[in-house]
């Protein structure tokens, strides 16, 4: 059972990325810009900028120090950095190199490549050099990786939904839309700290309530996608 678990995680966060660039290289091209856009956004502004900080500052015992002093701090702390980098990110990446970009799909195949990024970066690289270098691991943590890679599932219509929002704001340099972008990223991150750290809430109820606000942000995307698609001449949408 642990087998199939550890590879129902590996199908999602490291095969599902590649069948997805192998099947815009097969026949949507056009869409390839945007995805390694989505993954090159959460490289740069998550690992490369906001985790070096936070990690500097965990080793000046500043994050202890916050969380000891008020666990409600350090949760709207790390929500909040999460939430400016990478919708920052998003925002300066697609105003910079997207904003002539009108298709109907862009800011989704975004929100997928950057999602991506992060399934590789938290799980993948994980669930492969297990995989490789110590596979005695799968049989005692296999469900430990079943765990993550559902909530990496139930995170992809979230990520999707914030490129969405922010591809809104630039399109239509209407900023409530990357206002409120930042604002639910932050509150979904801080909520997710509160849960485990705060309110001792268990493994199910998080994952239920992050599956939860997966759907909803999902139902967002389908009626933005609608309303969208009635706007975009069909010449456009055949490329």
């Amino acid at each position: 059972m642990n087998v199939v678990c550890f590879v129902f995680t590996l199908c999602i966060t490291g095969i599902f990325p590649a069948v997805m660039l192998i099947g815009l290289l097969a026949g949507r091209r056009r869409y390839l810009k945007s995805y390694f856009a989505g993954l090159a956004t959460f490289l740069v502004f998550q690992i490369l900028l906001r985790v070096p900080i936070l990690n500097r500052m965990s080793s000046m015992g500043w994050q202890s120090i916050l969380f000891l002093k008020s666990p409600w701090l350090y949760a709207l702390f790390l929500g909040f950095t999460a939430a400016l980098f990478e919708e920052g990110g998003r925002f300066l990446t697609m105003k910079l190199f997207m904003k002539k970009e009108r298709g109907a799909w862009e800011d989704v195949v975004f929100g997928v490549g950057h999602w991506a990024m992060e399934a590789l970066y938290i799980i993948g690289i994980n669930a492969v050099y297990t995989l490789f270098m110590n596979p005695g691991l799968i049989a005692v943590m296999g469900s430990n990786f079943f765990i993550g890679g559902l909530e990496r599932l139930f995170v992809l219509p979230v990520h999707v939904a914030f490129s969405v929002m922010v591809m809104q704001a630039v399109r239509e340099r209407k900023y409530f839309w990357l206002v409120l972008a930042v604002f639910l990223h932050a509150a979904v991150d801080a909520y997710c700290v509160l849960a485990q750290t705060v309110w001792g809430m268990g493994i199910v109820e998080i994952e239920g309530s992050i599956a939860a606000i997966g759907i909803l942000l999902f139902i967002y995307i389908i009626i933005t996608k609608r309303g969208r698609k009635k706007n975009v001449p069909l010449k456009e949408e055949a490329h």
